[in-house]
């Protein structure tokens, strides 16, 4: 597969980084008594708000002054800060190498992640994201997946073409914005299946 693509693009959360879900991380207790934590949890993941954070579209003190709203109003900054850091969890297993042998294979290797700018740094230090040639981020470009103009934003960037660039995401809606941009795409589904899918070896 890989001799007929001259780019893998690779989503970076529970791709190449295992991330924790925000129930972990978020300073739920915090909330006062009688508060459903869950709908709490919708309410910050699942809003516009956040959607234009990742977008690059709010600075990291508007996410600050939010999440005292929803939880309390004592968070500093930087505890804030820090359980937001808290979602980046360790990096996938297997993954590094498999980007390393991509690479040696003379494919060119670069993420598109939707990330927000506390992330987006951090994201940098983990191995495999280091290997790659760029990461594109919905923060830095102002779009995000699963939006088909973020795919051909990320794309011109790369100075990639989409028939020959194949995209690898663990959601099923950031893959299916991928193909409706023209590019391959596949499911992320773990590090065995996916070695079997590029003809890597499983050794």
């Amino acid at each position: 597969m890989l001799s007929s693509l001259s780019l893998v693009l690779f989503d970076v959360g529970n791709v190449l980084i295992q991330l924790r879900p925000w129930e972990s991380v978020l300073p739920l207790h915090a909330l006062p008594p009688g508060v459903d934590s869950s709908m709490v949890l919708q309410s910050f993941s699942d809003s516009e708000f956040v959607n234009r954070f990742e977008r690059g579209q709010e600075p990291a003190e508007a996410i600050y002054r939010r999440m005292r709203r929803l939880f309390t109003n004592e968070l500093t900054d930087e505890e804030i800060r820090t359980a937001y850091l808290g979602q980046l969890g360790d990096p996938m297993p297997g993954m590094e190498e498999v980007v390393g042998e991509i690479k040696s294979r003379g494919t060119r290797v670069a993420g598109f992640s939707n990330t927000t700018p506390i992330h987006d740094e951090e994201l940098l230090t983990y191995p495999a994201v280091a290997l790659l040639e760029q990461l594109v981020t919905s923060c830095g470009i102002g779009l995000s997946k699963p939006d088909v103009v973020a795919y051909e934003k990320a794309l011109r960037i790369l100075n990639a073409e989409a028939n020959s660039t194949l995209f690898i995401d663990d959601r099923a809606d950031n893959v299916e914005g991928a193909r409706k941009a023209g590019m391959h795409a596949l499911r992320f589904e773990g590090v065995d299946a996916l070695r079997v899918a590029l003809g890597l070896t499983t050794g």
